[in-house]
């Protein structure tokens, strides 16, 4: 099928544009689920860091007396 629209017609625009935005919206999702994921691996990262911390200072403690 030949396009007979240009590229100046407000009709194709509108098609264009609807086509970005379900792109864009695709991205944003698929953005966010990584953020979530990412927001979560940092607090079991932050959970592990907390008691390597607690090891640590355990140890000192230990090591002092």
């Amino acid at each position: 099928m030949i396009e007979d629209r240009g590229p100046l017609d407000l009709t194709y625009k509108i098609e264009q544009l609807e086509k970005q935005k379900k792109i864009l919206q695709d991205a944003c999702r698929r953005a966010g689920k990584k953020i979530k994921e990412l927001e979560d691996h940092m607090s079991s990262v932050k959970v592990r860091v907390d008691r390597i911390k607690d090891s640590m200072n355990n140890i000192k403690r230990w090591i002092k007396k």
